[in-house]
C-alpha cells in the first residue's frame, strides 16, 4: 500500500506540472529584457496548449526540443562564418535575422526556451537523463549544421558541385531517420558515450 501511494503522487506530480511553474522558476535569473522574456513566455504557454490538443503529447515536445535546437545550432553557424559570408547569406534571405546583435539575442532567447521546455519534459514525462535522446540529437544536429556552414560557404565561394548537393541530401534523409527513431526511445532511456559524465570519464 505505501509504494502504491508513493507512485500515486508521482503521478499526480507529473500531472500536476505546467510550464508556468517551471517558467517562474527558470526565468529568474535570465539577462534577457522584459520584452524578450514576455515573447518567450507567450511562445511557452502556446506550446503547452497545443500539447494538450496532442494526442502523442511526449512525441510533440520531442519535435518542437528537436526543431529548436535545429534553429540553435543553425544560428550559432552563421555566426561563426566570416563577416562577409555573413553578409551575403543575409542579403539573399531576408528571413534571416539581419544582424549580429539580433542572432545572439536570439540564441539566449532560445536557449532559455529550450531549457525550460527540457526541464517541462522532465516533471512531466520524466523525460530527461543525462545522455538521452537529446543529447544524442544535439550530437547529430552538430555534426549537421557543420556540414551545412561549409556547404553555405562553398555554394556562396561558387565552389559548390554536385557531389556537394548528393552529400547534402543524404545528410538530410539522414536527419529524418534519426529524429523518427528518437521519437520512439521510451522517456529516460540513456545512451552510453553521449553523456556529460562519459565524456569527463572518457
Amino acid at each position: 500500500m505505501m509504494w502504491r501511494n508513493c507512485f500515486g503522487r508521482l503521478r499526480s506530480q507529473r500531472h500536476a506540472a505546467t510550464l508556468e511553474i517551471v517558467w517562474n522558476r527558470l526565468s529568474v535569473a535570465s539577462e534577457l529584457d522584459a520584452e524578450a522574456l514576455h515573447a518567450v513566455h507567450a511562445n511557452l504557454i502556446e506550446i503547452e496548449t497545443s500539447l494538450g490538443q496532442s494526442a502523442q503529447p511526449l512525441q510533440a515536445l520531442r519535435r518542437e526540443l528537436m526543431d529548436s535546437l535545429d534553429r540553435q545550432v543553425l544560428n550559432s553557424e552563421i555566426l561563426n562564418l566570416p563577416l562577409e559570408v555573413r553578409a551575403r547569406l543575409r542579403q539573399q534571405n531576408e528571413a534571416m535575422l539581419q544582424n549580429d546583435v539580433e542572432a545572439r539575442s536570439y540564441l539566449v532567447a532560445n536557449a532559455l526556451r529550450i531549457e525550460v521546455l527540457r526541464e517541462y519534459a522532465a516533471q512531466r514525462f520524466a523525460d530527461r537523463a543525462d545522455g538521452d535522446w537529446f543529447d544524442v540529437y544535439t550530437r547529430a544536429a552538430r555534426l549537421r549544421q557543420r556540414n551545412t556552414r561549409n556547404y553555405i560557404e562553398r555554394a556562396l565561394g561558387g565552389a559548390r558541385d554536385a557531389k556537394d548537393d548528393t552529400r547534402l541530401e543524404a545528410m538530410t534523409v539522414k536527419d529524418g531517420e534519426i529524429r523518427a527513431r528518437l521519437l520512439q526511445v521510451p522517456a529516460g532511456t540513456r545512451f552510453p558515450g553521449f553523456g556529460k559524465a562519459d565524456s569527463q570519464t572518457a
